[in-house]
C-alpha cells in the first residue's frame, strides 16, 4: 500500500509538469474574416491528428478549443499520455500568444466537457461537476503560466476557464 501511496504521489506531482516534450505542433491554417488560427499536432496514436483552435469572433478574448481533427469531437483521447498532451497544448498556446496571430490580445477561456451525474429521480442537468480534464487544464496553466497571469474559474461546474496573460515583456 506504501508503494502504491508513493506511485501515486509521485503521478499528482508530474500534472502539470510540461518538462515532458510537446509532440511537433503547426501552424494549419487561418481564417481571418472567421477571426480563426488552427495548430496541427499528430500522436504515435493519432496520424491525422488533433487541432487546437484559437477563435476571436466577435469577443475580447480568444476562445480555445481543443479537438480530434478527423471525429471532430472534443472526447478525451484514450491514448493513455494526458501529460505529454497538455504539454503539447501549453507549447501551442505560448507560441500563439508570441506570434502576431493574436493580435496582442493576452485573454483567453475555454471550458471543459461537463459531467452530468445521473440520479434516480433527479434532471440529469442538475449536477454537473468540474471535469477532470478541467482539473489537469488547471493544474498545468497554475504550474506553466508566467507570473502574473489573471486565472478565473466559472460556470456550472467550475469548468470554464479564463486567463489574461500578463503583457509580454519585450527588450
Amino acid at each position: 500500500m506504501k508503494l502504491l501511496m508513493e506511485n501515486w504521489r509521485q503521478y499528482v506531482n508530474e500534472i502539470g509538469d510540461a518538462s515532458l516534450p510537446p509532440y511537433p505542433s503547426e501552424l494549419y491554417d487561418v481564417e481571418e474574416a472567421e477571426g480563426e488560427v488552427r495548430y496541427r499536432f499528430t500522436t504515435d496514436e493519432n496520424d491525422l491528428g488533433y487541432l487546437v483552435e484559437f477563435s476571436l469572433r466577435d469577443w475580447d478574448f480568444w476562445r480555445i478549443t481543443y479537438y480530434d481533427q478527423d471525429l471532430e469531437s472534443m472526447a478525451e483521447t484514450g491514448e493513455g499520455n494526458p501529460l505529454r498532451i497538455m504539454s503539447t497544448i501549453v507549447a501551442i498556446v505560448k507560441k500563439f500568444s508570441e506570434s502576431d496571430l493574436s493580435q496582442n490580445i493576452r485573454s483567453f477561456r475555454f471550458e471543459g466537457i461537463p459531467k452530468v451525474l445521473i440520479a434516480p429521480g433527479k434532471d440529469p442537468f442538475a449536477f454537473r461537476n468540474e471535469t477532470t480534464r478541467t482539473k489537469l487544464y488547471l493544474a498545468f496553466l497554475r504550474k506553466n503560466m508566467p507570473p502574473g497571469t489573471d486565472l478565473e474559474i466559472s460556470g456550472i461546474g467550475g469548468n470554464k476557464i479564463a486567463f489574461t496573460l500578463p503583457p509580454e515583456e519585450r527588450s
